[in-house]
Formats: structure tokens, C-alpha cells, sequence
């Protein structure tokens, strides 16, 4: 028997103990439909703080006029990549191959270098990790390992403006530790497609004056694109006919891991 879900993260069908713990289901997911999208919102929301937008944003709405400021470029800047699955892979492929970064790839269990990374490094160094990275991309799934992996310790040892985006989950964050890191300027800005809590509430904090030029928001929804649900056809398409013919079938959830 084969199920598959629409979504990249599996975490609420996994909820299920008799799908999780039966091995004649099969679970499949859609994550390669969303890798393009999830990259490039990386991309430009890096860019986004670093080139300094907010900063011209709001001279605009002053009608102010500020020439000659000196901006970092993302050009070789050092970025690691938090889980480096099919996600993961296009984020460092656009990095390396757009702006000649120099690529970490952080997992489980390091083995070979995998594609555009430079290094690879486990997901048990993270303090060390972060401290030694101008950008910190997320695409860590949720899981019970990676709960609030992002916490309050690790963003404390996030190198000075240093810019963080996730494009995983939100859970795999602690905001309280991400808002003080931002606050006291440990942190440039960080780009969230995704969020603890979803909806946002309107008493959020990240709705706050306070985070108006240190936080883009995108409300989950930077891998919604027009050809979104042509794709995840494709992508049951050819599960189906490989079912049907006894073959192995693409896109498998590791259900015990929980991606």
C-alpha cells in the first residue's frame, strides 16, 4: 500500500501510529516541487539584508536621499545549509553556482561531500557551526531531534551580522532566543517563510515596530508558485505507474526519521 502527501514535511501524517509503524505502507511526499522556489526566497532574502533593502525602503518613505552607502556583498560569503536533502542540495547549488559562496553542508551523519557543498559538518556541532558563517539557511524538517535546534545558546554564538532565513519549519526554532539575538544586532535580519505558530496571531511579536526591518515574513508561502499543482501531478504521475508496475517509487518518507 502506498500513501503519499501533498507537502514536503510529513509531520502531521506521520501522527498516525498506524501509519508510522506499519512497514507495508509506503509514504511519499512532494519535496522536489518546492526546492526551486524555497532557494530562490533564500536567495533573495539574504540579499534582502545584506544590500541592505530596509534601510532604502525607508528612505523612500521619508523622501530622503542617502548616496554612497557601503554595503556588504553575498558574493564568497561563507554559508551553511541546516539539512541537506532535495531542499537543501538547490539552496547550496544557487549559492555556489550565483555568488561563488563557499558551502557547508550540515546533517545527521556527514559521510561524502555531497553536491556544491565545500564541506560538510554534523548537525551535533551547530554552535560551531554558526559561529563560523555569514548566512545560516534552515531547511531542517520537524522531527522530535530537531526541536528547537535553533535555541537560544546557538543563536548566542551566531557570528556578528550574520543573516539567518528558514525555509524548514518553524518549530525547529526558539523565537524568544531569534528576537534577542536580532535585538541586541547578533543577528542582521532573518528571513521566515516559516513560523513557530501558523497562522501568526496579530499579537505576535514579529508583527512588532521593533522587527519591522529586521524580520521579512513571507507567511509559508515562498514554495507557492503557478505550476505548483502541475508538478505534484507529475510527481503522483510517475508514482503511479511505478507502483503499478512493482517498481521502487520516488520521493520515500524515511518514517522513522520523519522525512
Amino acid at each position: 500500500m502506498c500513501i503519499r502527501d501533498r507537502y514536503t514535511g510529513c509531520e502531521r501524517i506521520l501522527q498516525s501510529d498506524l501509519l508510522r509503524n506499519n512497514d507495508k505502507i509506503v509514504l511519499t511526499n512532494c519535496r522536489d516541487v518546492s526546492k526551486i522556489p524555497l532557494s530562490e526566497f533564500a536567495a533573495g532574502s539574504t540579499l534582502y539584508f545584506l544590500r541592505n533593502f530596509p534601510f532604502f525602503e525607508e528612505q523612500k518613505r521619508k523622501r530622503e536621499w542617502h548616496a554612497r552607502i557601503p554595503l556588504p556583498f553575498l558574493n564568497q560569503k561563507h554559508v551553511a545549509i541546516f539539512g541537506y536533502g532535495s531542499v537543501g542540495v538547490e539552496v547550496g547549488r544557487v549559492f555556489k553556482q550565483a555568488f561563488n559562496c563557499r558551502i557547508t553542508a550540515v546533517k545527521r551523519e556527514t559521510g561524502s561531500l555531497p553536491p556544491y557543498a565545500d564541506a560538510v559538518a554534523r548537525l551535533d556541532d551547530i554552535k560551531k557551526v554558526v559561529s563560523q558563517n555569514d548566512v545560516i539557511i534552515n531547511c531542517l524538517p520537524n522531527t522530535p531531534f530537531t526541536q528547537q535546534i535553533f535555541s537560544k545558546e546557538v543563536f548566542e554564538n551566531f557570528k556578528k551580522d550574520s543573516v539567518f532565513v528558514n525555509v524548514g519549519r518553524g518549530t525547529t526554532v526558539d523565537e524568544d532566543g531569534l528576537a534577542d539575538a536580532l535585538l541586541r544586532g547578533q543577528i542582521l535580519g532573518a528571513g521566515l517563510d516559516v513560523t513557530a505558530q501558523e497562522p501568526l496571531p496579530k499579537e505576535s511579536r514579529w508583527f512588532d515596530e521593533q522587527f519591522r526591518h529586521k524580520v521579512l515574513l513571507t507567511f509559508h508561502s515562498s514554495d507557492e508558485y503557478p505550476e505548483l499543482l502541475e508538478g505534484r501531478g507529475k510527481i503522483l504521475d510517475e508514482n503511479l505507474h511505478k507502483f503499478a508496475k512493482g517498481e521502487p517509487l520516488i520521493n520515500v518518507v524515511n518514517k522513522k526519521a520523519g522525512y
